[in-house]
């Protein structure tokens, strides 16, 4: 049994996904003999602390961090850590309170104290650790039941909000569909962006009306005058956005497009430094709330501007429709919910157990993933979990991406594909597929399945050297066979195939004669043919070598180190860097790292 892990994580106010899982099978089993282990005690206690209080339902927040206090909801069943801490307290409302009020000017210039006020008012100042021992000290007024209701009705709004948009998330648990799917299939994706983006706003607008009724309740329950608290709090802190009067609509605004830290030191330049401005900490977004500061406005007069990402969720919208479509494609995303009809939704019990499965997995009549396609399903899936970059196979990734793009959006399906293509800024979608580099689908994919220094990219790019076929492995249907299948129902076939259209060009070349027009286009043609074959028969003997280790994997080792035996095919280097230190013996406690111990592999 694995359990959802809080260990810290990134500022994310009210709520956050927890990404991580732990083997926790019979208490914690398979984690204590290793702590009691030889090897564990170069690493760990003996013992695990707080064991007790794993599984209830609390708050958890990131103990070390140069960012502000950022608690957020622990789901029962779930398990933390020292740098992940957990809150307690009797009940839901009462948790729910304690959330609320911790996001509120008062509470922060209080643990401000507390924690001790020696950082540098400058980017990058030294992190700060927000510890069990000083929440624990800290004065929280006494709320009243009714008040507790009150308040822990808006601190759920809150979570709501901001765990809708993980609902377009497709890492996280509350995935549906990816945002412009969700906005609109009747439109431009252009104008689905806009639709979008329109609305994220307006729960960012909403997230700010709750922190600032907070922020005066905070006031009440702490007996302070709201006048004198507003004037303290603005001059040790920063004014709360809402606070500022309204202006003018801006016709221009000099920050659009300028990124975090550099509209950090603009604001900063214009107005004094301040941690409240250099530190990662907002209410609903950074971008808006910081844009509010510079101009000195209410985040109202900014809702016709443009500027540029509201939101990181947004920032590659095209890149999420084509990553969904190839899920789909896999068997991994029920297409189903990409319609009105098909969407499902998220759970409201911000402390209900963390599900396995996200609302958009495609499943079976067990509720678990799908191994076999439904009934009357819109689109075939490849269940083998091998896809090609080949134009003249059925199983090209291209022509399966539009199949996925036409049950979605049906005629416009052609136009979408060009505006997709056109806002990637590549010729094509097999040119997308191809690049492996920085704008490319491979890159992307990487960087989107990139977290806490975790690297783990699920769809596998296997290239020949000149990048004129590939193959693309889903990681969950990783098996030791997975290799030889490729090999055998892929490679060889089109191997066979290019061979047979070479003789075929030979023999013209031949009947051509030395000289003229047609012989000279069918030797440059018989030159491409044996360049391709050469590049095929490359790819094949590099696949070959990796499939012949005959290694059986085990998701369990992650994906960085099942990947590092194809590091001779993947545009990765990650993948050749973990070969390396596999062979050196490194990651001796994996069943990879232990295979290649029994072939005496390792150096």
């Amino acid at each position: 049994m694995t359990c959802p892990a809080a260990k810290g994580g990134e500022y994310e106010p009210y709520f956050d996904d927890i990404h991580l899982v732990i083997d926790y099978e019979d208490d914690g089993k398979v984690l204590k003999e290793y702590l009691m282990s030889e090897k564990g005690q170069k690493h760990w206690s003996r013992r695990i602390a707080s064991s007790d209080y794993y599984g209830r339902r609390g708050l958890t927040y990131p103990e070390r961090t140069t960012s502000d206090f950022s608690p957020r909801p622990l789901p029962s069943g779930s398990i933390f850590s020292a740098t992940g801490q957990a809150v307690f307290l009797p009940n839901e409302p009462t948790l729910l309170s304690y959330l609320g009020l911790s996001y509120t000017r008062i509470f922060k210039q209080l643990i401000e104290l507390y924690v001790g006020s020696g950082d540098a008012s400058e980017s990058g100042s030294a992190a700060r650790d927000y510890t069990s021992g000083i929440l624990n000290e800290m004065r929280v007024p006494i709320i009243e039941e009714s008040d507790a209701e009150k308040l822990s009705t808006l601190v759920r709004e809150a979570i709501s909000i901001r765990r809708h948009e993980f609902r377009c998330v497709e890492e996280s648990h509350d995935f549906i569909v990816p945002s412009l799917i969700e906005a609109s299939t009747d439109t431009s994706l252009t104008a689905a962006h806009t639709i979008a983006s329109s609305n994220y706003y307006k729960d960012v607008l909403r997230l700010l009306e709750i922190g600032n009724t907070l922020d005066a309740w905070a006031c009440r329950f702490y007996g302070l005058d709201p006048d004198v608290a507003k004037r303290f709090l603005a001059e040790e802190v920063c004014p709360f956005p809402l606070e500022y009067p309204r202006k003018q609509p801006f016709d221009t605004l000099p920050v659009a497009g300028l990124g975090i830290s550099e509209l950090v030191e603009t604001l900063c330049e214009t107005h004094g430094y301040r941690r409240a401005y250099t530190k990662k900490a907002y209410w609903a977004n950074r971008r808006i709330e910081l844009t509010a500061h510079l101009v000195q406005t209410n985040p109202l007069d900014l809702s016709g501007l443009s500027l540029g990402d509201v939101t990181r969720h947004l920032q590659n919208p095209i890149g999420d429709i084509v990553s969904y479509c190839v899920g789909a494609v896999f068997g991994r995303w029920d297409v189903r919910r990409a319609t009105a009809a098909g969407q499902s939704s998220v759970n409201s019990n911000p402390f209900q157990e963390v599900s396995s499965i996200s609302p958009g997995t495609l499943t079976g009549i067990d509720d678990l993933p799908a191994t076999n396609t439904p009934v009357n399903y819109p689109v075939g899936i490849d269940w083998d979990g091998i896809l090609v970059d080949d134009a003249n196979s059925s199983k090209d990734i291209v022509l399966r991406t539009r199949d996925v793009i036409e049950v979605i959006w049906g005629g416009r399906a052609e136009a979408v594909e060009k505006e997709a293509c056109e806002i990637l800024r590549v010729k094509d979608l097999r040119d997308y597929f191809r690049k492996p580099g920085k704008g490319g689908f491979w890159d992307d994919h990487v960087s989107r399945y990139s977290k806490s220094r975790r690297n783990a990219p699920i769809y596998w790019l296997l290239q020949s050297s000149k990048k004129n076929y590939a193959l693309w492995l889903y990681y969950h249907r990783l098996d030791k066979d997975l290799l030889f299948k490729a090999l055998v129902n892929y490679v060889e076939p089109k191997i066979r195939l290019e061979t047979s259209r070479l003789e075929t060009l030979s023999s013209q070349k031949a009947a051509a004669g030395e000289s003229g027009k047609e012989a000279k286009r069918l030797a440059k043609e018989v030159e491409r043919q044996e360049d391709f074959l050469s590049e095929l028969r490359d790819f094949e003997d590099n696949l070959r070598r990796a499939a012949n280790l005959q290694f059986e994997p085990d998701l369990n080792d992650g994906v960085v180190l099942n990947i590092a035996p194809l590091h001779e095919l993947v545009p990765w280097k990650e993948a050749k860097n973990y070969w390396e230190e596999l062979l050196e013996g490194k990651y001796e406690w994996s069943s990879i790292g232990k295979q290649l111990q029994e072939r005496g592999l390792v150096k």
